[in-house]
């Protein structure tokens, strides 16, 4: 396990900048929560699409804030967090094809799509305004520098298969429910690759 733990140190990172909703300053509470509820929604996709936690099982119990459900190079760490109106945040994530894979997959979840002439050579944005054509997000996005690509969305129906053979659909979607329904809302997110080991305050 200790080897797997180390999966993807050597290659570089994943700056992943958040921004939300402009509008009112919103109770703390809320705002820890949409935290956990974005952090928790990328680890369960982690779980489903890395066949490193094949064996892991997806109960109710998963989503406990007790539970440690991703080694720790798997994990979402925080670079950034300014919690003024709008909402800026800005994580750090090695970078790996499946760790692409399952932030793919929470943009998905909540609404983003590829942003019109968002692709750079190490850098890609997704919105809920101005979205790319169909035949512009049928297309991979590939990482100059380090040759992973995405896909926004994600194969549907490949991920949704892989969420009933593991039994967590109902789990999912709970919690895909809850960061919808968080009145901070996402707008906007920006991906950027970094051949630099991720750094982490440890």
């Amino acid at each position: 396990m200790a080897s797997e733990n180390r999966q993807g140190d050597e290659q570089g990172y994943f700056r992943i900048s958040v921004r939300g909703t402009e509008g009112d300053n919103l109770p703390l509470e809320e705002v820890t929560k949409f935290l956990y509820e974005f952090n928790l929604l990328y680890e369960m996709s982690r779980l489903v699409v890395d066949p490193r936690y094949e064996a892991h099982k997806i109960t109710q119990a998963t989503s406990s804030r007790v539970v440690n459900r991703l080694w720790a190079n798997d994990k979402l760490y925080l670079e950034k967090l300014s919690v003024n109106s709008p909402l800026d945040l800005n994580l750090i994530l090695n970078a790996t094809e499946v760790a692409l894979t399952a932030i793919g997959v929470v943009l998905t979840a909540i609404g983003l799509r590829r942003s019109l002439g968002s692709q750079g050579s190490n850098e890609v944005s997704f919105s809920r305004q101005e979205a790319a054509s169909p035949e512009q997000e049928g297309h991979g996005i590939v990482f100059a520098d380090s040759g992973l690509q995405l896909r926004l969305p994600p194969s549907d129906g490949d991920f949704r298969e892989k969420l009933q053979i593991r039994k967590a659909t109902k789990h999912f979607e709970r919690e895909q429910a809850r960061l919808n329904e968080s009145p901070e809302r996402v707008e906007e997110v920006t991906i950027t690759y970094t051949r630099e080991t991720q750094r982490r305050g440890r």
